[in-house]
């Protein structure tokens, strides 16, 4: 398959070793190997995403089902409740489940080839915390939740807008809490 020759080729690139100096060249728009490197794969990862989820929708689908009858004791009404229930469909063959699980495989063996191949980068001298012309780090190119994890476990700085990215809820609520201690404390 062409992707695991690519994968092959990303990580026999990574093992022969760069100088420091090599690592943190630039390209035309000042972005390091190691951005340029975390760029492609996230980019590999999308489209298998996108293959991944067009699969599914292949093998499955969900279907809404009657689930019972409510009575709301306040209001008197009566509604009925529905669920979602995933299930296969009729034309889906075993073929089609096998490419499916393939492909999710496939996805975590770019993720943990990323992986690997990121450390021996850093560890060859890469620098995380660089930045392109328009003040991006590393962590700018990173839609990943393990590739983030794994550059802040090796150093990279933190950076709240990417932090945000990966921890939308939190964020959501702790906005929520910050405005309402902040009308209170405007009525006080």
């Amino acid at each position: 398959m062409i992707l695991s020759k690519k994968m092959v080729m990303s990580f026999m690139l990574v093992a022969l070793g760069f100088s420091a100096h090599a690592m943190d060249s630039r390209d035309a728009y000042g972005r390091t190997i190691l951005m340029n490197y975390v760029n492609d794969q996230e980019k590999m990862k999308t489209i298998m995403d996108k293959d991944i989820d067009r699969l599914w929708h292949v093998c499955y689908e969900i279907v809404e089902i009657f689930d019972g009858v409510y009575h709301n004791p306040q209001t008197g009404r009566i509604t009925n409740r529905y669920k979602d229930e995933t299930r296969r469909r009729m034309s889906c063959t075993d073929q089609d489940i096998h490419n499916l699980e393939s492909r999710k495989n496939d996805r975590a063996l770019l993720v943990s080839i990323t992986l690997a191949n990121i450390s021996s980068m850093v560890n060859s001298g890469a620098s995380l915390n660089l930045k392109d012309y328009n003040g991006n780090t590393v962590l700018n190119f990173c839609y990943t939740y393990e590739i983030y994890d794994r550059l802040l476990c090796l150093g990279a700085e933190f950076q709240l807008s990417v932090w945000i990215y990966f921890n939308p809820i939190k964020t959501f609520v702790g906005s929520a809490a910050l405005i309402a201690a902040i009308a209170v404390a405007a009525q006080q």
